[in-house]
């Protein structure tokens, strides 16, 4: 029999034979590989009973090959080790919650965006860190009928407080969890801080604001000269719609190298000093239609 057996498994598959011959208590059922002519292992599952065979005690075996049942949980693992891995070392925050919107598990940048220590968010509830007491009745009757009615999973924006009492802005993206059978098990979500883009666009905005509130005109292009912001200023004098601007070529504003800078002089004038004054002559949109029109100086 032994020589059937892989090498690496005859000691445990004959110690249980002998236990089993024996009387003693013997696993029903045990794995082990087996070899075949050729030399290439399987596995199989192995059922053994104590029977009487001509008056001496002996074991009926049957086995079962499972080897492809071990090829699919080897490749299961591995993929299961690599998802553990991914969550737990990409820059995002990944966190499981229950059905009771318990958290069950958080990578180590969850942790770090909301300020706490590896593995202490776990059991907290996702309410637990609304900066707005107010809002959790809410909040908990929104995490009831996403378990109710289940809506497709879309990305929203909200407000969390760390574990130092600071509020941040996260971008949450979420989906269900489900078991093999399809029932719901609860949420995974990957948590973005967006605090600190979220500040710069406010900046912007602001200063977009006030940049339309004054006469000047202002106009602010790439290094290629492409525009990326006109004011309402420039908007009025030119006579352009703003989304006709966005994302062209200074050009599109015309120029009379014989009355100024072209917009080519002023674009490798900026390049290489740093900035760029004079005079261009910009045309109306009435005029670059062929319209009378009078050209405008501008200066920078």
């Amino acid at each position: 029999m032994e020589f059937f057996i892989h090498p690496e498994d005859r000691e445990i598959v004959l110690r249980y034979h002998a236990s089993r011959s024996s009387g003693q208590n013997t696993p029903e059922r045990y794995e082990h590989r087996l070899l075949r002519k050729s030399g290439e292992s399987i596995w199989v599952e192995v059922s053994g009973t104590l029977i009487d065979w001509k008056g001496n005690p002996a074991t009926l075996n049957t086995f079962i090959d499972i080897s492809k049942r071990k090829t699919a949980e080897k490749s299961l693992k591995k993929s299961s080790f690599r998802y553990q891995n991914l969550r737990q070392t990409m820059k995002y925050g990944v966190e499981e919650v229950d059905l009771e919107g318990r958290i069950v598990f958080h990578n180590d940048a969850c942790s770090t965006i909301l300020g706490y220590n590896p593995g202490e968010l776990i059991g907290t509830y996702i309410w637990d860190h609304d900066p707005d007491q107010n809002y959790i009745d809410r909040l908990k009757d929104y995490f009831e009928y996403i378990k109710t009615e289940k809506p497709t999973p879309e990305p929203y924006v909200s407000k969390n407080v760390k574990k130092t009492g600071e509020v941040i802005d996260v971008l949450v993206d979420w989906d269900y969890l489900h078991d093999q059978d399809g029932s719901l098990t609860g949420f995974i979500s990957v948590l973005t801080d967006i605090t600190l883009s979220k500040k710069a666009e406010e900046s912007l905005s602001l200063q977009g604001l006030v940049l339309n509130q004054i006469q000047d005109r202002v106009v602010i292009t790439d290094l290629d000269g492409t525009i990326s912001f006109i004011n309402d200023a420039t908007v009025k004098m030119l006579g352009y719609e703003p989304e006709k601007l966005i994302g062209k070529s200074v050009n599109i504003f015309g120029d009379d190298p014989k009355c100024g800078s072209s917009q080519r002089e002023i674009l490798k004038t900026t390049l290489h000093d740093g900035s760029w004054r004079g005079e261009v002559v910009n045309y109306t949109r009435r005029r670059r239609k062929g319209h009378s029109g009078l050209p405008h100086p501008k200066s920078s």
